[in-house]
């Protein structure tokens, strides 16, 4: 098959060209198998994106053939692998940098837990908190616009917003509680 009609293909799905660009890509890896070792399906991974953005983008100029194109993408991206792995093989644990790429998924679980709580909470809070609330965060009232607003004393809003951040303080050690699992 032509390579401009493989691209073709390759691009808009078929099994076949796909099948046959994955057999450019193994052939390219069977020299790197034994020095990149367990990583070979994330390089794989990592080539089979490269790929499809340069080809997607039209960045094959067709200088070479395509499987001589692509065993270079399959090189350099070995080459890559291993100056990485290299890099913290020289580098005692303690001083290896943690990934961004792993701080970002833990903070993300925690953003999502955290919100859960919350939402949690909310849902057992008296809709006048909720409603003191929306007033204080979200339309940026003081409490004596609340108060003037409700037709109540300064000192009673103040009290209301003190038993609501109590209240919610109590719910939140509730659930917490209750999702313990011993």
């Amino acid at each position: 098959m032509e390579d401009r009609t493989l691209i073709r293909l390759f691009l808009a799905g078929d099994r076949a060209a796909s099948k046959a660009i994955d057999e450019y890509i193994d052939a390219g890896l069977q020299e790197w198998k034994s020095r990149v070792g367990y990583q070979v399906d994330d390089i794989k991974s990592d080539i089979r994106y490269k790929i499809y953005d340069i080809l997607s983008n039209d960045k094959f100029e067709g200088r070479s053939s395509l499987r001589t194109f692509l065993a270079r993408i399959v090189n350099h991206t070995c080459i890559d692998y291993l100056r990485y792995n290299r890099r913290f093989s020289d580098t005692p644990p303690e001083d290896m940098e943690i990934p961004s790429l792993f701080l970002n998924a833990e903070s993300k679980m925690e953003k999502k837990q955290f919100w859960k709580l919350i939402f949690r909470v909310i849902r057992l809070l008296p809709r006048e908190c909720i409603a003191l609330w929306r007033m204080v965060l979200y339309d940026d009232m003081s409490c004596r616009e609340i108060a003037v607003k409700k037709n109540k004393t300064e000192e009673y809003i103040k009290w209301r917003l003190w038993a609501c951040r109590n209240k919610a303080r109590e719910m939140r050690e509730i659930v917490l509680k209750k999702d313990q699992l011993f």
